[in-house]
């Protein structure tokens, strides 16, 4: 036999386990959380400035940026888009988009914006009849 089973057998007591503190087992869990959460937190804070930074976030960078929006139908809208400089026209309508013209740099002028209001005109006219002739 073994000596603790020959003092177990003897009668002899063995040690009891420390008593179990409710209080503090529940501090240090919620101190544990409250790290674990704050580590999530701050992870999510920096890359969100590192993403913020980037091209692909749309960073001082950009590329590509929307001027102007026109919703004209029930799904159907123009896009005013600005790209390396130029100005783009295009029509989204459903699940496809199309490069409706591209804008001189004086895009700015009245006159301009009057012959690009008829031409947008003419080209909704043109889908929603069908080119009647």
């Amino acid at each position: 036999m073994t000596a603790a089973m020959a003092a177990a057998a003897a009668g002899a007591e063995t040690p009891a386990a420390p008593p179990v503190d409710p209080f503090g087992a529940l501090v240090k869990l919620t101190a544990s959380m409250a790290v674990v959460t704050g580590l999530i937190v701050a992870s999510a804070y920096g890359a969100k400035r590192l993403l913020s930074r980037s091209r692909l976030a749309g960073g001082q960078n950009k590329v590509l940026a929307v001027r102007q929006v026109l919703t004209v139908g029930t799904r159907r809208q123009v896009f005013v888009l600005e790209c390396a400089g130029r100005l783009l026209v295009v029509g989204a309508s459903g699940d496809s988009m199309r490069l409706l013209t591209t804008l001189p740099d004086s895009a700015g002028s009245e006159a301009d914006a009057a012959a690009f209001g008829a031409m947008l005109s003419e080209a909704n006219e043109d889908a929603e009849g069908g080119g009647n002739a």
